[in-house]
């Protein structure tokens, strides 16, 4: 099983308490049936092993912002032909609510306030003083998109019952974006958006 695993501001420092709970949380088991694991590998955001099959590199530990990884998926995205970087692709179910509706379809607006909310909670999250932001330029229009609705069951322990957990993937193409969007979107891709992301949930990328 792969998976990732995100973290921010002064949880950063606590990487190590983070491995060794994964660690024997591996010895004792997961599940209803205790199924046990063990930790193979951990790579960094760049790809640079931490450890390795119980060795641990912590040398190659490296911390990075979402600021600098923005920029550079800017840069990079920025070189493409102008088509390729108007569309996003949802790889996990984004639960996005609008005008307090769950939304079965993409909306431009819905999209943008939704990461323009996500970046300023993180950044209260760190004691940064900012101001909330706004989007008070021209929205992009939608020119295609392909939702699915996806319902995903988690078993809740507090309710004793599974949960559904609602929303949609699929991809969405803008005829233009700007790149102040770019740039916001592609942090978005670090911090995902919607409700239900410690889930997994609003997992997306810029295509």
């Amino acid at each position: 099983m792969d998976f990732y695993l995100y973290l921010f501001g002064k949880t950063i420092a606590q990487f190590g308490q983070c491995l060794q709970a994964l660690h024997l949380l591996g010895l004792a088991g997961i599940g209803k049936a205790h199924a046990r694991y063990q930790i193979c590998r951990v790579e960094d955001q760049k790809g640079n092993c931490i450890v390795d099959r119980g060795q641990v590199c912590l040398e190659n530990f490296e911390v990075s912002t979402v600021s600098a990884y923005a920029l550079n998926r800017f840069q990079t995205i920025s070189t493409h032909a102008v088509p390729l970087k108007n569309e996003l692709v949802f790889h996990t179910p984004a639960a996005l609510k609008y005008h307090g509706s769950l939304l079965t379809r993409f909306d431009s607006d819905a999209l943008i306030r939704t990461v323009l909310r996500r970046i300023y909670c993180f950044d209260c999250f760190e004691g940064i003083e900012t101001e909330p932001p706004k989007w008070e330029c021209r929205l992009p229009e939608i020119r295609s998109q392909k939702p699915r609705q996806m319902e995903i069951r988690r078993y809740s322990t507090r309710k004793d019952e599974r949960v559904p957990l609602r929303g949609i993937t699929g991809t969405v193409a803008f005829d233009e974006l700007p790149d102040e969007l770019l740039l916001l979107f592609a942090a978005g891709e670090i911090l995902h958006i919607g409700k239900n992301t410690s889930f997994g949930f609003g997992r997306y990328r810029i295509r």
